[in-house]
């Protein structure tokens, strides 16, 4: 990989990827889109494609959320943020693996707003914030 310096006003660049601090701007010049995934019943989390993802949990009823472990060095530094949008017994259980690499693999959440931030590395999810109940 080389190293362009641009010295005067009005160079460019022909590029087709390009990183600035570590986020992805498109050649447009648009910087690359975090995801979103709104549940509203049962079904898997997926890990995203993007550097950060949000995931709403919206429906009347419980939710049984699944959740696979990350993918080593390919998903290091990935982000999930889940939210609860309503106040049911959401859980999120990880197919394998434990958050932290402990003992626990299930969250669930109570309350309007319950949180849960998760960062990948090493194949494994790091709680970052958690305001459910771990089990």
């Amino acid at each position: 990989m080389g190293v362009t310096n641009l010295d005067k006003t009005g160079d460019e660049l022909d590029v087709t990827a390009l990183k600035i601090g570590g986020v992805s701007v498109t050649p447009s010049g648009a910087v690359a889109a975090d995801q979103m995934q709104i549940l509203t019943g049962n079904g898997a989390i997926t890990i995203p494609n993007s550097q950060r993802k949000s995931v709403i949990l919206n429906e009347a009823g419980a939710i049984a959320a699944t959740l696979v472990a990350p993918a080593p060095t390919t998903d290091d530094g990935k982000e999930l943020v889940i939210v609860s949008a309503t106040a049911q017994a959401h859980t999120i259980t990880l197919g394998s693996g434990d958050f932290n690499g402990g003992t626990k693999h299930i969250d669930t959440f109570s309350v309007v707003g319950d949180v849960l931030r998760l960062v990948a590395y090493n194949g494994v999810w790091y709680i970052s914030q958690n305001t459910g109940t771990l089990s």
